[in-house]
């Protein structure tokens, strides 16, 4: 089963592409990637190590907004927002460290409630193996 990182991949490189943007966490990284027509102080830290010219930034992020959007929309039709659930809970563990938080905090976004997600984890008649696998 795809992620939401395989649904956006390629639309978002395209967006990093277009605006400038880049990931640097060392002075050696910044050097390799910035604009050298550009001064620091003409960049925004968007988060994370991400940098995008200033003049760039608000498009950047209504235009990534747009992109991760369609891509939850993708990841929905395809697989829907039961599996994509148990996805999360898979992959963050869930049901190996008894915590469903992280798994909670990645589907913000998705047409999802705490308590849908909880009652997800919560069910002892799931078998999280067995569905995921119905779900690939």
């Amino acid at each position: 089963m795809k992620y939401l990182e395989d649904y956006i991949n390629e639309a978002q490189t395209e967006l990093f592409d277009k605006y400038g943007v880049f990931f640097a966490f060392s002075d050696e990284q910044w050097d390799d990637q910035v604009n050298p027509e550009l001064t620091k102080a003409d960049y925004y830290h968007i988060t994370a190590g991400m940098y995008c010219p200033k003049e760039n930034t608000d498009d950047f992020l209504t235009d990534h907004a747009k992109v991760v959007a369609q891509g939850r929309h993708t990841d929905i039709a395809e697989n829907g927002l039961q599996a994509i659930i148990i996805r999360e809970l898979n992959n963050y563990e869930s049901y190996y460290t008894g915590d469903a938080e992280d798994a909670i905090e990645a589907l913000k976004g998705y047409p999802v409630t705490t308590e849908d997600i909880l009652k997800v984890f919560k069910n002892k008649n799931h078998d999280p193996a067995k569905e995921y696998e119905r779900t690939n």
